[in-house]
């Protein structure tokens, strides 16, 4: 079949043969015809970017709510590993929510002991937070679960679709931040 022909479906050849392959990168002056189907929700990206990241959200908080951790409470640990000594606000930033959000996560989590901050900032205003060796180790089951959902994700596009995805995830990313 020639471009243009069946269905109009598919973003483009599979490769790897097969339902289990992966749609192989759209030619820019054929991109627009991918978005150009209106009423065709599943072929927007922007709504199925929205749909994968809602589907993740809802499997991340079942396998973490048996931990007693919520999505927003593991970004935020998992944030302070990669980071020691964020504030509130930094956090936040990094964890895609508000100021007043965070505050209220990390209340949460000092109340149980997964992290610390000092009652007085050291300097400026901001109060630095840290992990505790509890929450640490909380951190450790929660991304054992989190990372089999991220390997069957990637497992279901093989190596190089898995590739594929990250590399156009982030380009669009910078599209989206170079845009403004």
């Amino acid at each position: 079949m020639g471009p243009g022909e069946g269905s109009g479906s598919d973003a483009g050849e599979e490769i790897g043969g097969g339902s289990g392959g992966v749609a192989a990168p759209v030619a820019a002056e054929d991109a627009g015809a991918v978005v150009s189907a209106p009423g065709d929700l599943g072929r927007r990206i922007g709504y199925v970017l929205k749909r994968a990241q809602a589907s993740l959200h809802s499997r991340m908080d079942a396998r973490l709510r048996p931990l007693g951790l919520t999505v927003p409470q593991y970004v935020c640990l998992q944030n302070l590993r990669l980071r020691p000594g964020q504030t509130s606000a930094e956090l936040a930033r990094a964890g895609f929510v508000t100021a007043q959000s965070m505050h209220s996560v990390v209340t949460g989590l000092q109340t149980r002991g997964l992290v610390t901050r000092p009652a007085s900032a050291p300097s400026g205003r901001g109060l630095p937070i840290e992990l505790t060796d509890e929450g640490e180790g909380l951190l450790g089951e929660a991304d054992g679960q989190v990372r089999e959902i991220e390997r069957s994700m990637l497992d279901a596009l093989g190596a190089p679709g898995a590739e594929q995805l990250l590399d156009g995830l982030g380009a669009l990313a910078r599209v989206l931040d170079d845009d403004g």
